[in-house]
């Protein structure tokens, strides 16, 4: 099993019922905090038994309700699930299937490095940094096409913006 994965990866991942072992639907998007940037939920696909009931935005599920973030599947409390109104703060989540591919990656002295592809969560669906898609500094950043989360000075709605220095303290993740 690969250490990082793209937060697009879980996609289609079904969730199940620790409780019961049911199916619950199937993930359809990742949700990230810009003011933690941590992993903040998962949307549930349309047309699932729980999203079907729910009108104006997808129902959902917060990290912490989730316990298992399988290689296959994503295992859930049976309370997990919050209605999509209730769950989704817009202003301060982004959607990892809609708003984070294409976002500019900046330096703190305003240097255009990248430009960003996704984020890469563990096992534990902790971001640990960030998949490139064009990268316009040398280096063994532009090799990996990856980043480390600790280089993270800031996370916003129109761009990612990184310290230089730290995209070298720390081991370039691996494809």
């Amino acid at each position: 099993m690969n250490l990082y994965r793209k937060s697009r990866d879980l996609t289609g991942f079904q969730i199940i019922s620790t409780s019961d072992g049911k199916i619950l639907g199937t993930v359809d998007d990742v949700y990230v905090d810009l003011k933690s940037f941590e992993l903040a939920a998962i949307t549930v696909a349309e047309g699932s038994l729980i999203s079907s009931m729910l009108k104006p935005n997808k129902d959902g599920i917060p990290r912490g309700a989730v316990i298992v973030w399988g290689e296959d599947v994503v295992l859930v409390q049976d309370d997990g699930f919050v209605k999509g109104s209730t769950l989704l703060d817009r202003m301060a989540w982004e959607s990892s299937k809609n708003q984070i591919k294409g976002k500019k990656v900046l330096s703190t002295d305003g240097e255009l490095i990248a430009t960003l592809d996704d984020v890469l969560i563990d096992s534990r669906a902790q971001i640990v940094g960030y998949d490139l898609a064009e990268v316009f500094i040398e280096g063994p950043i532009a090799e990996s096409k990856r980043a480390p989360k600790i280089s993270t000075s800031s996370f916003g709605p129109d761009a990612l913006i990184v310290d230089t220095e730290a995209l070298y303290q720390w081991e370039v993740l691996p494809n």
